[in-house]
């Protein structure tokens, strides 16, 4: 599954700016560590900081 992701990364990396696409990659793996035992809130804030950052990069 990582390979087919990273091959899907690398094809929008040629469209898009790599600034737009690696903060969006990395929510999908602070967002598959939410589940995770204590520091909820730490975890969940950190989350939404980076939607928010990427939120900012798609609106420019």
């Amino acid at each position: 599954m990582s390979a087919f992701v990273l091959c899907l990364v690398l094809m929008v990396v040629q469209t898009v700016p790599f600034s737009h696409v690696e903060p969006a990659r990395e929510m999908s793996m602070l967002l598959s560590a939410l589940p995770g035992e204590g520091q909820r809130s730490s975890r969940l804030l950190g989350a939404g900081c980076i939607a928010a950052g990427v939120a900012a990069l798609a609106l420019g």
